[in-house]
């Protein structure tokens, strides 16, 4: 047996592995999940509800090639409790926004849901949570930071978590910036 067929099977063995892992890369995107990409815990002057009031709005993106049913789906601001409020029976089709108002009213209407929780200004856990599974699926954890009148926080480019001082339910988010600079007294 000569050196060159002896390492063979091992060039072969690599060569499936490389091969495997591209293929899994590719498929990635595809398994991507439904996550929280931006909320807004203090809107005074943006987005109104049906009822005309400014509530707080949480926005989940899907990042994957296939709709996604969230049936059964839950938010929480309460790690301890993954499922305090679920989703109406609804689908999230690929590349595309859902905006749920954080006001307190608990409506589970597909065209304009409501969770029976409102955001904390001072920050808080944020998590979105599949069905039957323990971990969340998108989170915001241990606690998001303190908010500001009329600016958004979510997913920027490169998904680093930042700041938008012009909020997006419902679309891309734009440029962002990282925090705010403290009082100079």
């Amino acid at each position: 047996m000569n050196w060159a067929s002896s390492r063979l099977p091992a060039k072969r063995t690599v060569s499936a592995l490389v091969l495997g892992l591209g293929l899994w890369a590719l498929a990635k995107p595809a398994l991507a999940e439904p996550r929280i990409n931006e909320f807004l815990a203090v809107n005074n002057r943006g987005l109104a509800d049906g009822d005309g009031e400014t509530s707080d709005w949480i926005e989940i993106y899907n990042t994957g090639a296939a709709a996604v049913p969230l049936d059964g789906w839950s938010l929480t601001a309460d790690p301890g409790v993954p499922d305090k409020w679920l989703f109406p029976d609804i689908a999230l089709d690929p590349r595309k926004y859902l905006v749920v108002f954080a006001s307190g009213k608990d409506r589970a209407d597909a065209s304009e849901p409501h969770t029976n929780f409102r955001l904390n200004n001072g920050g808080e856990y944020l998590g979105l949570f599949r069905p039957g599974e323990a971990g969340a699926v998108s989170e915001i954890s241990p606690v998001y930071p303190g908010q500001h009148r009329d600016v958004s926080f979510g997913h920027g480019a490169g998904g680093k978590l930042e700041y938008f001082d012009k909020p997006t339910p419902g679309r891309a988010n734009g440029s962002g910036f990282a925090g705010f600079v403290a009082d100079t007294k």
